[in-house]
């Protein structure tokens, strides 16, 4: 007879199989369609208030990849965009969650709020938002850094956006 792990395995598997043949995907992995069809994208622009060297770039690259990933674009100069975008992050924040009887943060928490819009680039008007999106990661300060964590929590931000385009605009 089965042990309880290889069954729980095995009720896990099929439950998987079952949601892959029904359609089911993870959202990450959902593909994204752009209003408009539009498929040339240019980053307009990316407004941050963290003094965090690290964060304007890293924006950046992530937005670029995910939308690269789960969308038919083609990233291109302003000039030859169809849509722009424009990023803005409205909070971030490092704060400790915990701390040790000596008083030693060993817990915090990450956390990013803001907000895209896609722009036609022809005529200026607005086609999406994604409205306010927030996120929270949480971190051990003794084995992970603040900038890893920040970057962990970058990437979840970004992700929550672009699932937004998959619910309509």
């Amino acid at each position: 007879m089965w042990s309880r792990p290889e069954y729980a395995f095995t009720l896990l598997l099929a439950v998987l199989m079952l949601l892959a043949g029904c359609g089911y995907h993870l959202s990450s992995a959902a593909p994204v369609a752009l209003p408009q069809g539009m498929t040339r994208l240019a980053l307009d622009s990316v407004s941050q208030p963290s003094t965090e060297s690290w964060m304007e770039p890293y924006l950046r690259r992530s937005l670029r990849d995910e939308l690269a990933r789960r969308g038919q674009i083609t990233w291109v100069s302003r000039d030859a965009a169809q849509g722009l975008i424009r990023l803005k992050v409205t909070s971030y924040s490092d704060s400790g969650l915990r701390q040790s009887s000596d008083e030693d943060t060993v817990k915090s928490e990450i956390r990013i709020a803001g907000e895209a819009q896609i722009f036609e680039s022809a005529s200026s008007q607005r086609v999406w938002n994604s409205g306010q999106v927030q996120t929270n990661v949480s971190y051990q300060t003794d084995n992970e850094s603040s900038t890893a964590a920040g970057k962990d929590a970058v990437d979840d931000f970004i992700e929550r956006l672009v699932d937004r385009l998959g619910s309509g605009f």
